[in-house]
This record gives C-alpha cells, sequence and structure tokens, in this order.
C-alpha cells in the first residue's frame, strides 16, 4: 500500500485500480494480428517476383512442341521437347513430353 499525508498531518492509505489483463491481452492481441497481416502481405506480394517468365521464343517452342505431340507427329516433336529439356531439365511435362516422343519413334 501506498501512504500519504493529508493536510490534517494523518496517514491515509490509497487503493490502486487493478489492472485489468484482459484489457491488456486484447490490446497485445489487435496489434498482434495488424502486424502479423502486414507481414503476411510483404511475404505473398513478394512470391510471384520469383517465378521465371519463359521469353518469346521460348513460349513458341513449347507451343509448337504440344501441338505437335497432341497431333502425334512425335518424330517432330522430339527435338522441339530435347530443346526445352535443356533449359528446363526438372520440368515434368517436357520429361513426359520427350519420353513418349521416345517411346513411340
Amino acid at each position: 500500500m501506498f501512504f500519504s499525508e493529508n493536510s490534517s498531518n494523518s496517514i491515509k492509505k490509497h487503493k490502486f485500480e487493478p489492472i485489468n489483463i484482459y484489457y491488456l491481452v486484447s490490446i497485445n492481441f489487435n496489434i498482434f494480428r495488424k502486424v502479423l497481416f502486414v507481414i503476411l502481405i510483404f511475404i505473398f506480394s513478394g512470391l510471384g517476383s520469383f517465378a521465371q517468365d519463359k521469353s518469346e521464343g521460348e513460349q513458341k517452342v513449347e507451343d509448337e512442341a504440344f501441338t505437335l505431340f497432341t497431333n502425334k507427329e512425335y518424330d517432330k516433336a522430339m527435338p522441339l521437347f530435347s530443346q526445352l529439356l535443356s533449359l528446363y531439365p526438372q520440368d515434368p511435362s517436357y520429361n513426359y513430353g520427350y519420353g513418349v516422343c521416345l517411346i513411340e519413334t
């Protein structure tokens, strides 16, 4: 307890208000939610910047390869898939197309 003297020279006890824990937690939680929201916005807005776009020439080769593949012209599509695989060796659609072309020719 906190003691003070008043004008009559007697000691008076001061009562302190209890701290409302729920109010403090709600303030901190609201701040936390806002900070988390801003962090997530920055994370998800930057994800698209790491994607690798194909050049116009690569896109034409890809379109031609899949057109020939769809038309079952595997002997003509195989060199195009081979060219695409040299640029993107982990692409599953190019690996599949090239593999089918190898089997069918």
